[in-house]
């Protein structure tokens, strides 16, 4: 009669453990993306010196948000805020121009955000930024460059403008 009891208790005992197992998991999986996202510069320029040494130089500018990385492909990386990281794609096709009264430039872009930058999002960036636009897209597993990366938020093109001198 007491058996069910303690088989009761059992599986109480069980539920709670699984539960206090969550919650750490949680905490320290908490931890981990506040230290990412304070150390997200060191992190990528410390692989842009390993693959470097490999004989792939590619330029780590830093700007007032973020980086900018640069040799075949440009791309910038921005921390926008808590678990919010804007990559951008420069140049994503070749430049276009419209006549009006004047040349119009027109320089496509592609502006990805994702939640976090782990180490598959930096190799996919510095992919892009040491092929270029036309070798990275015949190399990666798929072709629109934002479904590469893991987490992502969402993704939008971004064209930039130019007028060109006037007659």
């Amino acid at each position: 009669m007491e058996d069910w009891i303690k088989l009761a208790q059992e599986l109480q005992l069980k539920e709670e453990l699984k539960r206090q197992k969550a919650a750490k998991s949680a905490k320290t999986r908490a931890r981990e993306i506040l230290a990412a996202e304070e150390d997200w510069m060191e992190r990528v320029a410390k692989r842009v010196l390993e693959v470097g040494e490999r004989g792939i130089h590619i330029h780590l500018k830093p700007t007032p948000n973020g980086l900018e990385l640069s040799c075949r492909g440009t791309v910038d990386i921005q921390f926008l805020g808590h678990r919010n990281f804007a990559i951008k794609y420069h140049h994503i096709i070749k430049p276009s121009q419209i006549m009006t009264h004047r040349p119009i430039r027109i320089y496509h872009h592609r502006l990805a955000r994702v939640r976090e930058l782990n180490t598959h999002n930096i190799e996919e960036v510095l992919k892009f930024a040491a092929l270029g636009m036309e070798q990275y897209s015949e190399t990666a597993t798929r072709k629109r460059l934002e479904n590469n990366l893991d987490e992502l938020i969402g993704a939008v093109n971004h064209d930039e403008h130019v007028e060109g001198p006037e007659r």
